[in-house]
């Protein structure tokens, strides 16, 4: 069976326009259809018959491909629709609604492309199905394999491509400097170890920077895990969690696997910081993973579905209510069996921050921070700051770098908080100035000035 290839492009002088190129064999010779389109209906979008030699005259030098080309099927009615009225556009359908599957981004010359493909078909090179889209259902990947992934495999050197990284055992160093909590009477870990024991998803929710996340690395680097984290944010998209084809540098493209599959695929724990900062339709697509399917479908892997590893387990941390932030649905909420608060622990701060005038300051902030004085959150992480850069540069900029953290219109009042506790917080540190007692005085000029003072005294009472 026949191929036909298309080829989309785009410069910035097109605005909202594209140009699309599809190349058609047809009988004993290659017809070329071309239009510039904004992508909507209408006889202004209608595709005309074209040459190489136009088309070259036509593109621009800086014109580029927008994604990979793709292939379709020609079938006889699409010759017969070729006969009777010049062109098919049951075909060109085919061909624009493959390439909108097309989930690669490819910055190529366009007449190179074009060219190529079209030495290819007058050929008949079999090496075109591989870009042939409506297939996958029924083959095997385009171009290699799906990886199993592991630390050593040479395909995640591909990763930053989606700006994520895979699964990795954390540091050491995290667990040794960790200091644990008790929540609802139960140590942390023993929460964790029974959720991973079980194959429970554990959600974990407070104010910025009680431990949240430092938690379950801390867990997962004790205990040897590797762990994938995925941090959210608005402007996520699903191949960042799954993965997707990219360029294997000879050509040709290849699967990466996301940092989720790498997880569902070979173990560990996944991750999902500020989980709320990532859009619902998003999130919403680990529904099969996080309830009791235990799976993940890869629609732009040929629909493959995976079974869960046995051993993974599932965390989540958010920060309730911040600005940008969206709430969880009860749908996804629900599928968290483990809802742990994490707030600001007093046990926790003793040990980290040696200074009890610093601690009993921070928790008069957050007293007023809770009366509505204070918008900015006073976090754990900042005691620890502070304390650091007293040692390493100076009370005053410590002072001065906390400040800074509040609101233009709060920066005042903490100011003069810290006035308040300078002197405690200062010898918490051994820093505070020396009080000396002024015994240069005379007993008998001292003895004097208590006469005048009483003489003084008895006058106003008269």
């Amino acid at each position: 069976m026949d191929i036909s290839m298309f080829v989309e492009s785009y410069e910035p002088t097109m605005g909202n326009h594209c140009r699309q190129v599809l190349i058609v064999p047809y009988k004993s010779s290659i017809n070329i259809y071309s239009r510039v389109t904004d992508g909507t209906k209408g006889t202004h979008n209608k595709w005309e018959p074209t040459t190489l030699d136009t088309l070259t005259s036509e593109v621009k030098d800086n014109e580029q491909t927008t994604r990979r080309p793709v292939g379709v099927y020609v079938t006889s009615a699409d010759v017969r629709a070729i006969d009777n009225k010049g062109y098919s556009p049951v075909l060109t359908t085919k061909a624009v609604g493959a390439h909108n599957k097309s989930i690669v981004e490819v910055k190529s010359d366009v007449m190179d492309i074009v060219t190529s493909f079209y030495s290819q078909i007058e050929v008949g090179d079999d090496s075109l199905e591989e870009y042939v889209i409506d297939n996958r259902a029924t083959t095997s990947p385009l171009v290699v394999p799906v990886p199993t992934q592991t630390l050593d495999a040479p395909a995640q050197q591909a990763a930053p491509a989606f700006n994520v990284s895979l699964a990795t055992v954390p540091p050491l160093h995290l667990a040794k400097r960790y200091v644990h909590r008790k929540v609802y009477n139960v140590e942390d870990f023993a929460i964790f170890d029974t959720a991973r024991a079980d194959g429970i998803n554990v959600l974990i929710y407070g104010p910025t920077g009680p431990g949240k996340t430092t938690s379950v690395e801390a867990w997962a680097a004790e205990r040897g895990l590797r762990m994938a984290t995925v941090s959210g944010n608005a402007s996520m998209e699903s191949r960042q969690l799954f993965g997707g084809f990219i360029p294997d540098g000879s050509g040709s493209y290849g699967w990466i696997d996301g940092p989720v599959t790498d997880v569902v695929r070979n173990g560990g724990v996944l991750l999902l910081d500020e989980m709320n900062f990532i859009s619902p339709k998003i999130y919403t697509t680990l529904y099969p993973l996080t309830d009791g399917r235990r799976t993940i479908t890869l629609l732009d892997h040929m629909g493959e579905t995976i079974e869960a590893h046995p051993d993974v387990t599932v965390f989540a941390t958010m920060n309730p209510d911040y600005v940008g932030t969206t709430p969880l649905n009860y749908a996804m909420r629900n599928r968290f069996d483990i809802q742990l608060m994490w707030d600001y622990d007093d046990a926790v701060e003793e040990k980290l921050v040696k200074s009890k005038a610093l601690r009993t300051l921070v928790k008069s902030l957050r007293v007023e921070a809770a009366k509505g004085q204070y918008d900015t959150p006073i976090s754990t992480n900042m005691l620890i700051e502070f304390s650091d850069f007293v040692t390493k540069l100076g009370y005053d900029f410590a002072v001065e770098n906390f400040i800074a953290h509040f609101g233009s219109d709060e920066q005042a009042s903490v100011r003069l908080v810290f006035q308040t506790h300078q002197y405690n917080i200062q010898s918490d540190f051994g820093i505070a100035p020396e009080i000396k007692n002024d015994e240069s005085e005379s007993t008998q000029t001292q003895s004097d000035r208590l006469k005048a003072w009483v003489a003084t005294a008895n006058t106003m009472t008269v």
